[in-house]
């Protein structure tokens, strides 16, 4: 391994630092360690504003990066449901959620 993948946690890390840059757009502190809380709580953060954005009438300030949040919520008990007022892909009739498929096994949706 690298000097400079060993500097970011290894080859995975130094991935997962690629990702952030490529979809989130810029570059903030908390990605520096890939694996931690707080890098995975700025993501969402920036995921979730951006994700707001898409679905508003009029975007007001451009996105930042390309990430959005899937549209669902996951309970406590790991039930998984679409986010209020979103059951299916905006302009759509996608359902988030997905469906059964005749030709694909029940792991995956359609």
């Amino acid at each position: 391994s690298s000097g400079i993948n060993a500097e970011y946690g290894g080859d995975v890390g130094a991935f997962r630092k690629s990702l952030w840059l490529e979809h989130l757009g810029e570059w903030c502190e908390e990605y520096e360690n890939p694996g931690s809380l707080e890098c995975m709580r700025k993501v969402n953060e920036v995921a979730r504003a951006n994700w707001e954005k898409y679905v508003a009438d009029e975007m007001d300030e451009p996105m930042v990066g390309h990430l959005v949040s899937y549209p669902i919520t996951v309970e406590q008990d790991g039930t998984v449901r679409p986010l209020e007022g979103f059951e299916n892909f905006p302009d759509t009739e996608a359902s988030v959620l997905g469906g059964k498929s005749a030709m694909l096994v029940e792991k995956l949706t359609t």
